[in-house]
């Protein structure tokens, strides 16, 4: 999906003429055929293209296989069929593609050479992913997020992505993108509308009762909890118990607490 996605936006098809895409479910391929090519030179300059894309994508299944690029679906080959001959045009295939430059930047930590034939749109999206690894080497993980250079809607935007990539990361500094949210007591649910979705919406007990938080915490886990959460003994010693793991996600005073 990825690749099919990347030859529109390189614009082989601007070389090649009409690009055919249909899978081959027997064999495990994906067929990709240039027809109406019209010269020898549109022959080489898609060429060019390919030699450039190809290389970048070795071991790419390996590394993408780890991120949910939609939301809910297990990927087969009929799903595959359908979704390859749909462009970026829709919110959720644009979304899904620029969370997986996100997550090549993130990982990978270079600038693949398609970007050179893909523009600078999506250039910055892998060097937004790039950059944030360098912050959180560096122990400062708002450094690029809170940056002038980055405005508000992209700035969002990208924290959207992180969710996804490292929930554990990106959990805690929602509080500092949205500031309407800070100490307010709410535990996200990933999504892919590139809207905040919460599972426990900020402020939703008004109420002792914190059964619902407890059973969406064991269900999930902590890394999707504000910090009012992580610091709830009430809350905080369940999941725990169920998930001893979570252990670090809880706030440092709890983990300070004999």
């Amino acid at each position: 999906w990825f690749l099919a996605q990347l030859l529109r936006v390189i614009e082989l098809d601007k070389d090649a003429g009409r690009l055919k895409l249909s899978c081959n479910a027997v064999v495990g391929e994906m067929i990709v055929e240039c027809t109406q090519m019209t010269s020898m030179e549109a022959a080489q300059d898609a060429f060019e293209k390919l030699i450039t894309v190809l290389p970048e994508l070795l071991n790419l299944d390996c590394l993408l296989n780890r991120l949910a690029i939609f939301e809910g679906d297990q990927w087969n080959f009929d799903l595959l069929a359908q979704r390859i001959n749909s462009d970026l045009s829709t919110q959720a295939d644009s979304f899904a593609f620029r969370l997986c430059l996100v997550f090549i930047g993130y990982y990978r930590g270079r600038i693949p050479g398609y970007t050179l034939l893909s523009g600078n749109h999506y250039k910055q999206w892998i060097d937004y992913g790039r950059r944030f690894a360098i912050s959180m080497r560096n122990d400062n993980p708002l450094e690029i997020l809170m940056s002038a250079e980055i405005d508000e809607v992209t700035r969002k935007e990208l924290l959207h992505y992180l969710l996804l990539i490292i929930p554990e990361i990106a959990t805690p500094i929602i509080e500092d993108v949205y500031s309407e949210l800070h100490k307010k007591y709410f535990v996200v649910k990933p999504s892919h509308s590139g809207n905040l979705e919460f599972s426990i919406k900020p402020d939703q007990l008004l109420t002792g009762d914190k059964e619902e938080v407890k059973r969406v915490l064991v269900e999930h886990g902590l890394k999707y909890a504000s910090q009012s959460v992580r610091n709830d003994k009430d809350v905080v010693l369940p999941t725990i118990e169920a998930r001893p793991k979570d252990l670090q996600y809880a706030s440092e005073e709890m983990r300070n607490e004999k």
